[in-house]
């Protein structure tokens, strides 16, 4: 969970350091899941979240309530209520996450939600602007 999501377009990717960096990610503890075109990506991520924020030992600041928050944004998002702005802070967030946090939960909790932002774009955005989300099969993203 806590390495890069990638696209369709990206599966043939050589599984090395640098590939992986190269698309935003990173190899983490080595597994791969794969997802069917019929699951949602921002559910996907919702669930990626609810796990990390879970995982927080509360210790810090940014895992405690930065994975709160980002988890809070996508499920914004996921409900079709969110705006471009939501993944601006998003983005931001993250980055204050990775560089703040005590541990590497901060990095492992924005990996996905990073690569997702770069890979799935466009599927992120038909939840935000209530269009048809081919994966979840409703209008509006309910994800």
């Amino acid at each position: 969970a806590s390495g890069a999501i990638i696209n369709a377009s990206q599966v043939d990717m050589s599984l090395d350091i640098d590939n992986v960096s190269a698309s935003g990610g990173r190899l983490a503890c080595g597994t791969i899941m794969v997802y069917s075109d019929r699951n949602c990506i921002v559910d996907i991520l919702c669930n990626n979240l609810d796990f990390f924020r879970e995982e927080s030992c509360g210790k810090c600041t940014p895992c405690r309530e930065g994975g709160t928050q980002l988890y809070r944004l996508v499920r914004k998002i996921a409900e079709g209520r969110g705006s471009v702005l939501d993944l601006q802070k998003i983005e931001e967030l993250c980055a204050l996450m990775r560089a703040t946090a005590l541990c590497g939960l901060g990095t492992s909790t924005t990996m996905p939600i990073m690569s997702c932002i770069r890979n799935f774009r466009p599927q992120l955005l038909s939840h935000i602007d209530g269009d048809f989300c081919p994966a979840c099969s409703q209008i509006g993203g309910d994800a």
